[in-house]
């Protein structure tokens, strides 16, 4: 069960910049190329890194579709071992199928780095032309911001409704989903958290959300963060309906208070935290350190599918 802090006084004693040598890399794109017919493409990333002299994929992306400038919330994350080369590989696929294999996949391009060159530039935005060594045309580019992070079961649950949309669409409701984002040094403000998409409404309430608190804040409660609502479009990119900008401070002490959503300084609708509270959240660390008892169970398919 969910065990909320006590207070937000509790929370703000918490270091969150001690360290740990773990690389959280944030990842969007630019100008991708169009590769799929009548709409954008629906880009991915993949992370590949080398073992043993070759490059294995290690982790992935969501895909996001019809968008050619993808800002992805999915973040990848990577040891830092120094003083070791420890070269990345990040390729941008659009996605074709609901198969995992890439071999489904239209390859956009790739970009290499390593782990090193992040370390030297934490917090800063790095661009980088996506290359595909079977075509000279221009791919788009792709964008890394890492930092620092650390891992912890110190979460940020909330609620999210909202009220009076404006009406995005001339002969259909809006299907709002919206985003939780931090700003960077370099200006950009990163998704951290995108939540599900709610069919044809003006006012909804949405899934309650947890995100991990190092995610999110950098330093303390005053961070800080923006809610933008879209509206979801089948085939299109989402069109940004408006947001919201406070700390995190000020949206807790805001609790059941409507606040105003603009775009370009005017009034597109309001949101309200119906909840919005600090939790820690165990770990299957922290079970098993509890004494959590494991059985194992072995089942085996015996499905012609599978051969002899």
């Amino acid at each position: 069960m969910n065990k909320p802090a006590d207070s937000i006084s509790n929370f703000d004693n918490i270091n969150i910049n001690s360290f740990h040598p773990i690389i959280e890399i944030h990842v969007s794109c630019k100008d991708l190329i169009k590769l799929d017919i009548g709409s954008e493409s629906d880009p991915m990333c993949v992370l590949f890194t080398k073992e043993n002299g070759n490059f294995i994929e290690s982790q992935r992306t969501e895909t996001i579709f019809n968008d050619p400038n993808p800002n992805f919330v999915k973040s990848f994350k990577v040891y830092y071992i120094f003083e070791s080369n420890q070269p990345l590989r990040f390729d941008v696929y659009d996605v074709d199928s609901e198969k995992a294999s890439l071999k489904n996949h239209d390859f956009i391009g790739y970009a290499e780095t390593d782990v090193q060159c992040l370390v030297s530039n934490l917090d800063q935005e790095l661009t980088f032309e996506l290359k595909n060594d079977k075509k000279n045309n221009k791919r788009g580019q792709i964008i890394l911001i890492s930092h620092q992070t650390k891992e912890s079961n110190t979460h940020l649950q909330g609620t999210i409704e909202v009220e009076k949309l404006k009406k995005m669409k001339t002969f259909s409701k809006n299907n709002p989903f919206y985003e939780i984002s931090k700003p960077s040094e370099s200006g950009r403000y990163i998704p951290i958290y995108r939540s599900e998409i709610r069919k044809k409404c003006y006012s909804c309430q949405f899934k309650t959300f947890a995100i991990p608190v190092h995610h999110l804040i950098t330093s303390s409660l005053d961070d800080p963060i923006r809610v933008t609502f879209f509206d979801h479009k089948n085939n299109k990119t989402p069109k940004i309906i408006g947001k919201c900008e406070m700390s995190v401070r000020q949206f807790m002490e805001a609790i059941q208070t409507k606040q105003e959503l603009l775009n370009e300084n005017k009034n597109v609708g309001f949101l309200k935290f119906l909840k919005l509270e600090v939790v820690q959240i165990p770990t299957f660390l922290d079970y098993l350190k509890s004494g959590l008892q494991l059985n194992m169970i072995t089942a085996i398919d015996f499905t012609g599918s599978n051969g002899s």
